[in-house]
């Protein structure tokens, strides 16, 4: 039996252990799933513990993400050059960094565009640790020009400098987070992507002051809150015929890779439907709860 967890400050929303243990009782996967809840004072403590008890592996979330670093003994490129790891393989007290995020995020991708076509422009809603996931999945598979808006438009001046360094032949544009730069971008770029907690539960009636009377015909959107399903920025890029997809995709395609690297390939497809399973359950018994990574 594998013991493996999801480590987080707060957790008691968190339905991955639900949706986990689902999957292993369901396909007989030798894998037992918990919620590792510690403060940030007590994280050194327990990456100290993980290295000793039996425990495989561990997904990470907020707060921790960035701040598991140091005690890695080692880092993917992927998390080398986005500073945020998701996922920690332990191999006999070696930890072993990942970050997921990425093939979650490019699964959605996928999914709006055709293999073949894949986006050559795109704008970033944000900058924190999802957007930085999404811009290196960006440039990494190839998209040529990436703008990034952030409120603190020193924050994504910043990071289009960090990204320059790995993806020299791009072009990382950033800007501020405001009606006139999106009003001169949103036209230009194929892909958009809200990577902000703008709209999630339980600030569903908040939205991000966007022009989405300048959305065109054949763009595509992702807004990575999952809950709610669907987010009023969503429902305004619908109005406009625009495509588009929440997170969830992404939170299973991450998982699902985590799983992987755990020794338990090929789930994709079980997690996407025990999660809506699980989703519509607490949709009906009790909505406030929020769907974590």
């Amino acid at each position: 039996m594998k013991l493996l967890g999801l480590l987080g400050a707060s957790l008691k929303h968190s339905f991955s252990p639900e949706l986990m243990n689902d999957l292993a009782r369901e396909k007989n996967l030798s894998l037992a799933y918990s919620r590792f809840e510690i403060p940030e004072e007590k994280l050194p403590g327990f990456v100290e513990a993980v290295r000793l008890l039996p425990i495989w592996g561990f997904n990470v979330t907020i707060p921790h993400k960035v701040s598991i670093l140091p005690f890695l003994n080692e880092q993917t490129p992927e998390v080398q050059a986005i500073g945020a790891a998701n996922t920690v393989l332990n191999q006999s007290g070696k930890l072993i960094g990942y970050n997921t995020d990425t093939v979650g995020f490019l699964g959605s991708v996928r999914q709006l565009f055709a293999e073949e076509n894949h986006p050559d422009s795109a704008l970033i809603l944000g900058s924190g640790g999802a957007a930085r996931a999404v811009l290196y999945a960006l440039l990494f598979s190839g998209t040529e020009s990436v703008f990034v808006a952030n409120r603190n438009a020193s924050r994504a001046e910043k990071l289009a400098e960090e990204f320059g360094k790995y993806f020299r032949s791009s072009r990382i544009l950033p800007g501020p987070l405001d009606w006139d730069f999106l009003s001169s971008v949103v036209p230009k770029v194929k892909l958009i992507v809200q990577t902000t907690s703008v709209g999630t539960w339980p600030h569903v009636d908040e939205v991000l002051r966007f022009p989405f009377e300048k959305l065109r015909s054949g763009q595509k959107v992702i807004d990575l809150v999952y809950n709610p399903p669907e987010t009023l920025f969503l429902q305004e890029v619908r109005k406009q015929g625009v495509e588009a997809l929440n997170g969830l995709p992404m939170l299973i395609g991450q998982a699902a890779k985590s799983l992987d690297i755990w020794g338990f390939p090929g789930h994709e497809e079980d997690l996407l439907r025990l999660s809506h399973a699980i989703v519509e359950k607490f949709s009906r018994k009790d909505h406030s709860r929020m769907l974590e990574p």
